[in-house]
């Protein structure tokens, strides 16, 4: 299997070891990383995960230190989607229909070529689907590959501020009968827009941007 550990936020100057090997970190506070976790695993033994982090003199304000968001296990395949693995493009939209186009990264661990069939679909939000592209790829041994689907939603709802409608999408990786990954992902679809004589659009009409500065989730600032 592959075996992966997601740190979703550690702040800061993080190290990771495991098993007294130090297999990754991330010198940003608040930026998510990933290490990978099976080259150094005792199978059917117990084995030891240790973070450290290093605060130092470089904060603006005070944002705690540690691990201050989800880790998580990961195992899947040794062929497999990559983390993060899954991209999602609008080319373009109206309310007749979508053009999407959903890039896919790949890796096969395994020394020998995979012969997979990947298949994305394209679901509403009752469950139903609207868009479906399958296609054969061929992983080469310790290679990773990348396939571009294109698919068309007809009379897609458009996401906007007032109605963010979101659909699903849902891409599956298999050899034969056996499903060796997939991954789904809540999107909307829209088209962004920027001029300097009518600011920023969406879907063709204008739109004021709203926000505010939050830091570190606003957590204890208030």
């Amino acid at each position: 299997k592959t075996v992966i550990l997601e740190f979703e936020g550690v702040y800061t100057h993080s190290m990771v070891y495991l098993n007294g090997n130090y297999v990754g970190g991330c010198p940003h506070g608040y930026t998510a990383f990933t290490v990978t976790a099976d080259p150094f695993l005792k199978y059917g033994e117990e084995n030891e995960i240790k973070v450290m982090a290093k605060t130092h003199l470089d904060s603006r304000w005070y944002p705690g230190m540690g691990i201050y968001r989800n880790v998580n296990l990961l195992v899947g395949e040794l062929c497999h989607i990559t983390i993060y693995g899954q991209k999602i493009v609008t080319l373009n939209a109206d309310e007749n229909g979508a053009n999407l186009l959903v890039e896919v990264e790949l890796e096969n661990k395994n020394y020998k070529n995979v012969s997979a069939f990947v298949t994305t679909t394209v679901s509403d939000a009752s469950g139903k689907v609207v868009a479906k592209n399958s296609a054969p790829l061929t992983l080469y041994g310790n290679e990773t590959e990348h396939l571009s689907q294109r698919l068309y939603v007809p009379d897609a709802k458009l996401w906007n501020v007032e109605e963010p409608y979101l659909y699903t999408v849902m891409t599956t990786v298999t050899e034969g009968e056996k499903l060796l990954d997939e991954v789904s992902c809540a999107f909307g679809i829209r088209t962004l827009s920027l001029d300097p004589e009518h600011g920023l659009r969406m879907n063709g009409k204008e739109l004021k941007l709203r926000g505010a500065c939050v830091h570190h989730d606003n957590g204890l600032l208030g």
